[in-house]
């Protein structure tokens, strides 16, 4: 959503998780005036979409910590349902956290991580891969990424992001919160190890990742640290008016609304106008209950 703020629609190509190759496709078919306004590719994919580019470029990433990324995907399933293409499996063999973990169900769940930061997603069966894929992920890491973030300092990696492309917002709410799932300092050990038997170059990666993103910070100088604190206050001063409106809006809205009927009827009892200049379209009324402040597309 931070994205789709900075960069509108007609300068960016959206890719979801089923469909890099088709929407990469489609815009290598585009006129060169048309692929040339493109400024931005977001969404969910494996690395290697600088291949369908034929100008410069800059990856930018954000790691999790494994043990984190496989308990939210295991209660994420649970919480789609059938919706979700494992949620059968979970289901059907009612599998804990750790039997899901060694499952094997899928290739999200063998270092998922390196597997997308190499392409090999689907090209590597579970259980294949190797250190040398391991390397592989770092150098890409290196080679091609302007900026890279861990998840657990998301907003030390928006500061680094808005520096890198000149973003004019970075404020944010929490969105695709999983339900129901544990805190990880109350998760068994017996469930973290399962995790890690199958995610351990994963969790390389991920340290690997902080070292970067510590160089990456400290390359910015000594006025990193004040921006950040700027910006954490800004974030709590916008949630706690975004708490107010919240709590009042429930209780003008009903007033709004009684206001919006009392003049329509008075408007009813008033003689009709001669004439309306041309342009001048009848006055109507919404409450902000009746406003769709969605987007489609916005996630």
């Amino acid at each position: 959503s931070i994205l789709a703020r900075n960069f509108p629609e007609s300068v960016t190509c959206v890719i979801g998780p089923e469909q890099a190759e088709q929407s990469m496709e489609h815009y290598r078919e585009l006129p060169h005036s048309l692929q040339n306004c493109i400024r931005a590719v977001r969404g969910h994919m494996p690395f290697g979409i600088h291949r369908y580019l034929t100008r410069g470029f800059s990856y930018v990433t954000l790691l999790r910590h494994p043990v984190d990324r496989i308990v939210s995907h295991y209660y994420y399933v649970k919480q789609c349902g059938p919706a979700h293409y494992l949620y059968e499996d979970v289901r059907r063999n009612a599998w804990s956290l750790a039997e899901y973990a060694r499952s094997r169900v899928s290739s999200e769940l063998d270092n998922g991580q390196v597997r997308l930061l190499t392409d090999t997603e689907n090209s590597v069966p579970v259980g294949g891969l190797t250190r040398e894929h391991l390397e592989l992920a770092k150098d890409n890491l290196v080679r091609y990424f302007g900026v890279v973030g861990t998840v657990d300092h998301f907003d030390e990696f928006l500061i680094m992001l808005r520096r890198k492309f000149q973003l004019q917002s970075i404020d944010y709410d929490r969105e695709n919160v999983t339900r129901n799932r544990p805190r990880l300092k109350d998760l068994s050990e017996a469930d973290r190890n399962a995790i890690l038997e199958w995610n351990r170059f994963d969790l390389e990666l991920y340290e690997f990742a902080q070292i970067l993103m510590r160089e990456q910070i400290e390359a910015y100088g000594s006025d990193f640290a004040p921006e950040l604190a700027e910006f954490h206050r800004r974030q709590r001063h916008r949630r706690r008016l975004e708490h107010i409106k919240a709590f009042v809006r429930p209780v003008l809205n009903p007033a709004r609304r009684a206001a919006a009927g009392a003049w329509r009827r008075i408007r009813e009892l008033l003689p009709a106008p001669a004439f309306r200049p041309s342009g001048m379209a009848p006055l109507t009324s919404m409450s902000s209950g009746e406003i769709n402040c969605y987007r489609e597309g916005d996630r």
